[in-house]
């Protein structure tokens, strides 16, 4: 029997002592203390177990004495206990229970015993003021939420068998600057360490396989990351707004990459992405500011939307062939990528890809569906690039060249067209001599008058079919030209060297959709479009 007064309370079978503290009825567990209890509160050695709730708000209580007896300490046991500075765990605990010591807001310092094995959810959170902890080789698990909050956490061992640290275990400590994980850990949960804005290295362990959502989230000091080769999956956010971090290197065991993984990273400069990848999530790299460059490996197939939105500095990408669709603003206001390829295995860009880029032209695979605003205003966007040789007739003919120009351009093709691009005081040769130079494909607009120039000596039809000449004699089973008969027979219209190749027929103007159908497939070397 302890040294002071007790009665039992035959209703609820409690032993109730002096102070009004209640306990079960063989005294093994301490079942509550009365909420305005003040000053020092001894427990019995007789009490094994600190029940739940029992000390849960005595904001007044400011000191503890557990005895050996203790072994476990229930949920919310000191709860909101905001006066108690420092307490003494003694050996003979086994467990510290959710919420046990959660917001006691002065505790300055806490020894865990080597007796411990299990941190339980939320234990210390919110215990702003305790700068130091030494968590013992005998704890395997820090459950979730354990440690956030403690703001003024600084100093902390880890032990050497920790297999799990759980969700926000220590979210919002915001003065831990390095925490050594061991090699014994394998799985670290989301947020783990959220909001810690002065940590500025990690390293993973080669015993741990994922990173979870916003793991890292916010630790705006982090310039070191280092991940191992059994690491599979990075969570949403994981790294969201490191702006510190200058480099990453995601190992090829890794599968995934959540969205948002990479967000905010603003000083983010090389970036090496992992092999196994087969897609760019949403806004993974999104406001990387100081990226200028990034290889992507041909694992992946498709951008979504906003991967790279954001990343000002960028001027450089390649897009691998095996990348299939790019997403709704990828690469919105990288205001510095100038120049874009785009390989025929993409079949769809969408809206506002690439707006606020200062790309001048791009050319797009024939098959490649987009959008309006796909590309910025100032953006030319070319699915084939096309030179016409034709002859100055009447006004008619060069009406009917001018709409098939026309015509083709509403269909992505880029076309070459003097009566456009070839103003008053332009040297002629030199004109022609560069647009047959550029073009992929030349389309040449058989009549009979067009024949007759091609022989004649002097003028802009002759020049150009003589150029067109040595590039057939250079090399005669070019597919470049493309023959179309406007108007006469191919034995008055067509001109040497064209007698023996096929051609499109456009004489017939009830026709002339049909035969511009043929035209394109032949201009974007499909089967149908």
């Amino acid at each position: 029997m302890e040294d002071r007064y007790w009665f039992f309370d035959k209703k609820t079978h409690e032993w109730v002592d002096e102070f009004g503290a209640r306990y079960s009825e063989d005294k093994k567990t301490i079942i509550s203390c009365p909420k305005d209890f003040e000053g020092r509160f001894i427990i019995p050695n007789s009490v094994n177990t600190i029940g739940d709730f029992t000390f849960h708000n005595c904001s007044d209580l400011e000191d503890i004495e557990i005895p050996n007896s203790v072994t476990d300490i229930g949920d919310w046991a000191f709860k909101s206990c905001s006066s108690i500075k420092e307490i003494n765990i003694p050996n003979s605990v086994t467990s510290i229970r959710d919420s046990a010591f959660a917001d006691c807001s002065n505790i300055k310092e806490i020894v865990i015993p080597n007796s411990v094995t299990c941190i339980g959810e939320r234990s210390f959170y919110g215990c702003s003021s305790f700068n130091k902890i030494s968590i013992p080789n005998s704890v395997t698990s820090i459950g979730d939420y354990a440690f956030s909050g403690c703001f003024s956490l600084e100093d902390i061992k880890i032990s050497n068998s920790l297999k799990s640290i759980g969700k926000g275990a220590f979210a919002g400590c915001l003065r831990i600057k390095n925490f050594p994980i061991p090699n014994t850990v394998r799985s670290i949960g989301e947020e783990a360490f959220w909001g810690c804005a002065k940590l500025m290295a990690i390293k993973i362990p080669n015993t741990v396989e994922s990173i979870g959502k916003n793991t890292f989230s916010n630790c705006s000091s982090l310039e070191i990351i280092d991940l191992p080769d059994s690491l599979k999956s990075i969570g949403e956010r994981a790294l969201y707004s490191c702006s510190s971090l200058v480099s990453i290197k995601i190992p090829d065991s890794v599968k995934f990459v959540g969205e948002e993984a990479f967000s905010g990273c603003s000083k983010l400069m090389n970036i090496d992405i992992s092999k196994s990848l087969s897609r760019i999530e949403r806004k993974t790299f999104t406001a990387c500011y100081m990226l200028q460059e990034i290889e992507i490996p041909n694992s992946i197939t498709s951008f979504r939307d906003g991967a790279f939105a954001g990343c000002l500095n960028l001027e450089k990408v390649n897009i691998p062939n095996s990348v299939k669709s790019i997403g709704y603003g990828t690469f919105l206001g990288c205001f510095n990528l100038r120049k874009i390829s785009i390989p025929n295995s993409v079949k769809e860009i969408g809206e506002r890809s690439f707006w606020g880029c200062p790309i001048k032209e791009v050319r797009l695979p024939p098959t490649t569906e987009y959008y309006q605003d796909s590309f910025d205003e100032v953006t030319k966007v070319i699915k084939a690039k096309v030179f016409i040789s034709y002859s100055w007739e009447d006004i008619d003919h060069k009406t009917w060249v001018r709409k098939l120009s026309e015509d083709l351009l509403k269909n992505g093709v880029y076309v070459i067209l003097d009566q456009w691009e070839l103003g008053a005081g332009k040297p002629i040769p030199d004109f022609i001599d560069k647009s047959i130079t550029e073009a992929e494909r030349i389309i040449l607009i058989m009549t009979p008058d067009y024949k007759i120039k091609s022989e004649k000596k002097g003028g802009g039809v002759r020049y150009e079919y003589s150029i067109i000449k040595n590039e057939l004699f250079t090399n005669f089973a070019s597919d470049k030209f493309i023959p179309i008969l406007r108007t006469g027979t191919k034995e008055i219209s067509c001109p040497r060297g064209f007698e023996n190749r096929l051609y499109l027929d456009f004489t017939n103007d009830e026709s002339y959709d049909n035969s511009l159908g043929l035209l394109l497939r032949e201009i974007y070397k499909v089967d149908s479009l």
